[in-house]
């Protein structure tokens, strides 16, 4: 095998997956002989596909438990020869090595073995790819064509059938390749050390208009190329491009989204619909309703919940929007037509996207199916990564639910109440602490946010209800830890509120409960340090 005039292959995968399809494709348009390692040979000739392994062109066979196939100098030599250098040239000649000029590899699944119950460092070790990683990174090195990950199959077909990979898609191959065995080093790192190292990789899959500023850039990059919700998946009919605050804002819409739908279903056992808008940051509108088929009835409550808030704000809803709804979210109760920043949902209809988008291109329309698909188990299981001076600060995920049943329950709340502490929890729970958020008949009707003193939150989302001439008498308030004193009881107490949800942990808590006691309303709450939902 010492004939330069020929193509060569290598193809070495652990995910078996269409590796046949593509064997064939490189044989038939791109004109290259195969090479391949024990496994993946196998399944070839099985397919009929003429290949010739590793151990027959390196006169080695596979070893040590099949540790040891392809870290051989016939295979990197062949990878990392530079055709330029006359050394290189005559070290081919001399020991009958080929050019390989394109390589299929994949790797050992590490992530699946990191993550399986009982995983020890034996198990974890027998699924650290080594032969793979160095491949990866040879090929990159040698400038080889790539290919990394079975999905990328069908493009590399449809270019050998048009003559060739061109040369900057092998350079973007070569990085695919080489943050995938970064990736690939971190988990192993992450798992060996117990923790000690955390390595992200993350993917730019979206340019924003602009950041937190119009002066600064931004861009998003994925983590997880499965979620179903992540922004680049959203497809946008109408509109400039999404800036660095849309999509947090559009993010925290669909958390409070999560949790009100998981609050339901652990609760009541059933789904609702839900319409959230989010406005620099926090949840202002809120709606949920189980009573489907009433999608227009919703926005209209869910419009009127801030109605000053809502407007340039961010909307998302896990029901799909049509030509009657649009009109609903432009003109109900308005003087003029209400502006909406986004409008995401999981359809919206042509005449609906023609309503909603605007001429200084500020009307985004944005659609995602996977919002009507959102379930108690949509949650993060993900650890928190915040940034912070030096470095991040790595925290684990926040997927708790509250279950009522759990709670403690001064009196007797109303179904109704309940599914107001559910929706008020949803919100709450995804606003900046502290909070006094309050909900009646499903919608939400004041929400104080980011408090550095509990009463003075309650005390907004009283302000907030009154202003728009909200009924408070019966609303549900979830605050997202204990009362320190009596007086934020005290003051909804006042207002009319017939349920108070929360935590206890205070040592003040007796002086609380005696208030909440002796009023009409009902108390609901739980130890603190099992329920309380800080969010910074």
């Amino acid at each position: 095998m010492t004939d330069q005039t020929k193509k060569y292959a290598l193809l070495s995968v652990s995910d078996k997956t269409g590796i046949d399809v593509i064997a064939r494709a490189l044989i038939q348009y791109g004109g290259y002989e195969l090479l391949s390692s024990g496994g993946t040979a196998d399944v070839l000739t099985e397919a009929g596909i003429k290949v010739t392994s590793v151990a027959e062109y390196t006169g080695y066979p596979a070893m040590m438990g099949h540790k040891v196939v392809t870290l051989h100098p016939k295979v990197h030599g062949g990878i990392l020869v530079d055709l330029r250098d006359k050394n290189d040239l005559a070290d081919m000649v001399e020991h009958g090595i080929v050019r390989i000029d394109l390589v299929v590899g994949s790797l050992y699944p590490l992530e699946v073995a990191v993550a399986e119950e009982g995983a020890t460092l034996e198990s974890i070790r027998k699924e650290t790819d080594i032969g793979g990683r160095t491949l990866l990174s040879a090929a990159a090195k040698g400038q080889c064509a790539i290919i990394s990950d079975p999905r990328q199959y069908p493009a590399i077909i449809e270019m050998l059938k048009n003559g060739g990979i061109p040369d900057e898609v092998r350079l973007t191959m070569a990085a695919d390749a080489e943050a995938r065995v970064a990736q690939y080093s971190g988990v192993s790192a992450n798992a060996l050390s117990g923790g000690r190292w955390d390595f992200v990789i993350g993917k730019r899959r979206l340019e924003c208009s602009y950041g937190q500023n119009k002066w600064q850039t931004a861009a998003f990059y994925s983590t997880d190329p499965n979620n179903p919700l992540s922004p680049d998946l959203f497809v946008q009919h109408k509109g400039d491009p999404v800036s660095q605050n849309n999509l947090m804002d559009l993010h925290r819409a669909i958390q409070v989204i999560k949790r009100i739908v998981a609050a339901f279903e652990v609760n009541f056992g059933n789904t609702p619909q839900v319409g959230v808008v989010v406005k620099h940051g926090n949840p202002c509108a809120a709606v949920a309703s189980i009573q489907y088929g009433e999608a227009n009835d919703l926005l209209a409550q869910l419009v009127l919940c801030d109605p000053k808030a809502v407007l340039g704000g961010v909307m998302v809803t896990n029901f799909s929007i049509g030509e009657h709804e649009a009109i609903t979210l432009l003109n109900h109760k308005a003087e003029r037509r209400r502006v909406i920043d986004v409008v995401a949902a999981p359809g919206i209809s042509e005449d609906a996207v023609a309503l909603l988008g605007r001429k200084d291109g500020k009307g985004r329309v944005l659609s995602n199916p996977a919002l009507a698909e959102i379930s108690g188990d949509s949650l993060s299981s993900e650890p928190i990564r915040i940034q912070v001076e030096g470095g991040y600060l790595l925290q684990s995920a926040f997927d708790f639910v509250p279950r009522f049943s759990d709670y403690e329950i001064t009196g007797t709340p109303s179904l109704r109440q309940l599914r107001d502490a559910a929706i008020a929890w949803g919100v709450g729970s995804m606003s900046s602490s502290n909070v006094g958020t309050m909900v009646h008949n499903g919608q939400l009707i004041g929400n104080g946010v980011g408090q550095q003193d509990r009463v003075t939150a309650c005390r907004l989302a009283i302000e907030k209800a009154d202003e728009f001439n909200h009924s408070i008498r019966g609303a549900s308030v979830y605050t997202d830890s204990f009362f320190p004193f009596s007086d934020g009881p005290k003051l909804l107490i006042t207002a009319g509120v017939g349920l108070i949800m929360g935590t206890h942990g205070s040592i003040r808590d007796d002086e609380v409960r005696q208030v909440i006691e002796k009023s009409p309303a009902v108390l609901m709450w739980v130890d603190d340090a099992a329920a309380r939902c800080f969010y910074h």
